[in-house]
């Protein structure tokens, strides 16, 4: 996320990802008539931290000099008996223009009603949970205050981590219902089965590798949905299901 400069002749924003040491590539383009914010389907922020830069495109299509990074966190936790031990790396600003002050402690019993539980001086970068005798997801935040104006709703002055479930009781598992994609890849139509015994409302979202939001399909009350491939390009995509779980599978049109 990002705040927009206004009457500048800007056009657009390129969002751009460290891939080598010191070697950014371009992630996607995001144009100003849009909130200023950008997926990014391809990360796996349980496994680590990425670092990201942006740039500016004015109307001449002339691109500006890439930005100061922004590094994401990563949090582990390792259980003794019944300490959570949770560990973190730094939220990095390259600029130096912000620096935490706090890191925020997160945790919630489901993915869905995680709460802020604590803070500790952003002088220490691990925090133990005493006493823990249930399955919780854990997260760790910062919080930068006035945050970003990226005209969308919700809260956009904390940066979280990773979720991390403290294998208490049940495995770690980010989606506990896995998408069933058949055929995958497709040419013509494919169908996605998952469980939704309760028949709950859900809805699709299908984006391409930029993050781009390209069909959106609402109000499904079954555990089935079919994608045909009309006018859709061949190439690789990024479902995601959402109602009481969010699932995201890739799929690949040929």
């Amino acid at each position: 996320m990002w705040s927009k400069t206004q009457d500048v002749g800007t056009i657009s924003y390129n969002i751009y990802k460290e891939t080598g040491l010191n070697e950014f590539s371009l992630l996607g383009n995001v144009p100003i008539s849009q909130s200023s914010v950008f997926i990014d389907y391809s990360s796996a922020p349980e496994s680590h931290g990425d670092k990201y830069k942006i740039t500016a495109i004015d109307t001449c299509w002339a691109e500006s000099e890439l930005s100061y990074y922004h590094k994401t966190m990563n949090l582990t936790v390792a259980v003794n008996g019944a300490t959570m031990g949770l560990n973190w790396d730094d939220y990095i600003d390259e600029s130096g223009s912000y620096v935490p002050s706090k890191f925020y402690i997160f945790r919630g019993s489901t993915p869905t009603n995680i709460a802020m539980y604590d803070s500790i001086s952003a002088t220490f970068h691990s925090y133990n949970d005493y006493n823990v005798l249930d399955s919780y997801y854990y997260m760790v935040a910062v919080k930068k205050a006035g945050g970003c104006n990226t005209n969308k709703t919700g809260e956009n002055d904390f940066s979280f981590s990773n979720k991390r479930l403290n294998f208490t009781g049940i495995e770690e598992i980010e989606n506990p219902v896995n998408l069933n994609i058949s055929p995958n890849p497709f040419c013509d139509k494919t169908i996605i089965i998952f469980d939704n015994s309760k028949n709950n409302f859900n809805y699709l979202i299908l984006s391409d590798i930029t993050g781009k939001e390209i069909l959106r399909i609402t109000d499904i009350s079954s555990g089935k949905v079919e994608i045909e491939k009309g006018d859709l390009a061949p190439g690789v995509y990024f479902v995601e299901i959402s109602g009481n779980n969010v699932l995201r599978e890739k799929l690949v049109i040929e």
